[in-house]
């Protein structure tokens, strides 16, 4: 039995609840006492929650994580970008076009015309001309710049200004290309110039014998040079040569000519200056 709702005497009904909480109460007032009771939930229906900890040797370097993903973003994505803005077909076309833009931008072989060349400071044989012809047996026949010049040399070659021990003849340009200014000038030795230039006026190319002769009679330290004279010229090493003037190369600067050398006179040269 129960006591009255007011705390007072009186009649009343006491209810029970039972089957999980349901309660059946009577008419009237009623005071109503539940009754839970909790029974143990199986360990298999139960959800487990995993929380997961940084590791303490980690979190020093968390403030820095945050930084270097950033970069990392942003390496890759220029690495990425470029790649995106061309496609196969761009390349394709690219690759179509290229061998007709090489193909327009060189020389048409084919057609004859010659490929652009500096301007030779080594001789080089020339056609032969009416007027001068290689000797049979000549050393060595072919077109030079006419400056400072080796006929010892094996082909001859063009020397130093300055290099007057290896120099069988030099032409001078102080005043300029024109008058008296351009002169041939022949071996010298320090101050000591020899007579070893002499001027051949025969239109007939003259033989090695008859350049020693002429040098033996006619032989000067220097002459005046200009287009169309002849010169009969000897080495340190006994060689005799004849010198062509040709025409004034403006590319160069310099007299163009065609020399003919011929091999180490061996008799009748006594009369040649030579070191």
């Amino acid at each position: 039995m129960g006591r009255p709702l007011d705390g007072g005497s009186g009649p009343h009904n006491e209810g029970h609840a039972s089957d999980r909480g349901r309660v059946y109460q009577a008419a009237g007032d009623q005071q109503i006492t539940e009754h839970h009771y909790h029974y143990p939930v199986r360990r298999g229906g139960l959800r487990r929650v995993v929380r997961w900890r940084l590791p303490e040797a980690w979190r020093p370097a968390l403030p820095f994580a945050v930084p270097v993903a950033f970069v990392l973003v942003i390496v890759l994505a220029l690495k990425v970008w470029p790649t995106a803005q061309g496609s196969p077909a761009d390349e394709g076309r690219g690759a179509a076009e290229r061998p007709q833009g090489a193909a327009a931008a060189s020389p048409d072989r084919s057609a004859g015309s010659p490929a652009p060349s500096e301007p030779s400071w080594s001789p080089s044989p020339p056609e032969p001309s009416p007027s001068l012809s290689p000797p049979a047996d000549a050393q060595w026949f072919g077109e030079m710049k006419l400056t400072s010049v080796d006929l010892d040399a094996d082909p001859p070659k063009i020397v130093a200004d300055d290099d007057e021990a290896n120099t069988t003849f030099k032409v001078g340009y102080q005043s300029g290309r024109d008058g008296a200014g351009v002169e041939i000038e022949g071996l010298q030795i320090l101050w000591d110039r020899k007579n070893s230039v002499a001027l051949w006026e025969d239109s007939a190319t003259p033989t090695s014998q008859q350049c020693v002769d002429r040098i033996g009679q006619q032989g000067a330290k220097s002459l005046p040079l200009s287009e169309g004279s002849r010169f009969c010229v000897s080495s340190w090493d006994g060689r005799v040569g004849l010198v062509d003037v040709g025409a004034y190369d403006e590319t160069l600067e310099a007299y163009k000519g065609t020399v003919i050398v011929w091999p180490p006179c061996r008799k009748h040269c006594s009369s040649l200056p030579h070191g």
